[in-house]
């Protein structure tokens, strides 16, 4: 048996919308599986190989997680990961790694390919779900809590918006990130951020750019966060390099503008061109907003995912 699986790169947060909302982008993370496997291994190619192959592999360990929650086991097998995605620079590296082992069990056990069933999985081993929702499902997703469970939904992104990332050399630690919010939020901050969530959520989904820098201003993690990062000073310069709105990705420390699509080159651009004067080495990527999420292909098959109910992607908007 031959699995390739893809997984997109994500950006979570968006501003407001913090632990609660993500975006997936068209930066793809391969790995191919073959098994049974004369030569059984783990090999990682592309971006940041040398770090990855030090490391724990989460492809692996999100393949051990399904085994264990299912008691099912596998024979020896050979796993190659082609890493497109920055390691430590809040794009969902961790995430992806963790959705593509979980789909790889899944799908070479003989189980669905359903995120009903890996996103709780994928959520439990990432320590959130923002992520791992918007890698299974492609767009713009909101996740939540329910009882004991994780639930997401897709919601529409107008087509005419488009992404563009700035990517530090600077890693970032997400633990230190979140050492330093407050216990506690005033009145006055939640309500400013539930506002500018809904606004945020119809801006995209109608496309009104001219919303997007009001809609992407947070109280509750940025201002605590950005104090951490030189480069904090490229935000203001996306927006006076024509993008509607930027925001920390993540918890950093890489850093997102949404912009029209016609835009984009311009937008990162004026970002590496203002990184250079800031003495700030990275790069600045145009980026399609990934409408697909997870994509499977078993022996040269493209292996359908079941969307459970109420997850189902939404058709592209027009505008």
């Amino acid at each position: 048996m031959r699995l390739e699986v893809s997984v997109p790169a994500t950006s979570a947060n968006l501003g407001p919308g913090f632990d609660a909302l993500a975006l997936a982008l068209d930066l793809r993370t391969r790995v191919t599986l073959e098994l049974p496997a004369d030569r059984p291994g783990v090999e990682v190619v592309g971006r940041d190989a040398a770090i990855l192959n030090r490391s724990r592999n989460m492809v692996e360990e999100g393949i051990l997680r399904f085994l264990l929650a299912t008691g099912r086991t596998l024979p020896p097998y050979a796993l190659t990961v082609e890493n497109r995605l920055p390691v430590a620079r809040g794009l969902g590296g961790s995430a992806a790694a963790l959705v593509a082992g979980l789909a790889l069990g899944a799908v070479a056990t003989g189980h669905p390919l359903d995120p009903a069933g890996l996103l709780p999985l994928a959520a439990r081993a990432e320590g959130h779900g923002d992520n791992v929702a918007a890698a299974l499902l492609g767009g713009l997703v909101v996740v939540w809590s329910e009882g004991q469970g994780m639930r997401a939904r897709a919601l529409p992104v107008s087509a005419g918006l488009a992404a563009v990332v700035f990517i530090p050399e600077r890693s970032s630690s997400t633990k230190a990130a979140r050492a330093v919010l407050p216990a506690q939020v005033s009145q006055a901050d939640a309500v400013h951020n539930i506002a500018r969530v809904a606004l945020l959520v119809d801006a995209l989904r109608e496309g009104r750019g001219g919303d997007l820098r009001a809609a992407m201003a947070d109280r509750l993690h940025q201002p605590h966060r950005l104090p951490l990062l030189p480069h904090a000073a490229l935000l203001d310069a996306a927006i006076e390099a024509g993008a509607h709105g930027a925001a920390l990705s993540g918890a950093g420390s890489s850093l997102l503008a949404l912009c029209d699509a016609g835009t984009a080159p311009a937008v990162a651009a004026g970002l590496a061109a203002r990184a250079a004067e800031l003495e700030t080495p990275g790069e600045a990527l145009p980026l399609a907003i990934d409408r697909h999420g997870l994509v499977m292909i078993a022996d040269g098959r493209p292996c359908a995912v079941a969307a459970p109910a109420g997850t189902a992607r939404p058709a592209r908007a027009g505008r």
